[in-house]
C-alpha cells in the first residue's frame, strides 16, 4: 500500500512538472502570435514600405504571425532579415515619407 501512495504522488510530480513546461512553451508562442497581430493589426507599417530599420534603409517584405522579414539596403548589397515578432518592439523602426508626397 505504502508503494502504491509513493507511485501516485511520484506520478503526481511528474505530472505537474510536465505541465510546467508545457505551459510555459505554450506561453511563449501564444505570446509570438499576439505580437505577430499586433504587428499586422498596426496600420502605420504595411508590407511594401519603406522603413529605417536600426538606422539602415529598408523595405518590409513580409508581416507573419510568428515572424517579420525585412530586405536591408547597404550601399553594396541587400538581405533579408527575419525577425520573430516578439523582437519587433525592440527595433528602432521608422517610416520612410516618398520623397514625392506632398506635405500637409
Amino acid at each position: 500500500m505504502e508503494e502504491l501512495a509513493k507511485d501516485i504522488i511520484n506520478a503526481d510530480i511528474t505530472l505537474l512538472i510536465l505541465g510546467l513546461l508545457l505551459s510555459l512553451i505554450i506561453k511563449d508562442l501564444i505570446e509570438t502570435y499576439a505580437k505577430g497581430l499586433l504587428f499586422i493589426l498596426n496600420k502605420d507599417f504595411n508590407v511594401g514600405d519603406k522603413i529605417i530599420y536600426n538606422g539602415k534603409e529598408a523595405t518590409i517584405i513580409s508581416i507573419g504571425f510568428r515572424q517579420s522579414i525585412f530586405e536591408i539596403e547597404t550601399t553594396d548589397m541587400k538581405y533579408w532579415e527575419y525577425v520573430y515578432n516578439d523582437r519587433i518592439k525592440y527595433l528602432n523602426l521608422g517610416k520612410l515619407k516618398d520623397k514625392y508626397e506632398k506635405s500637409n
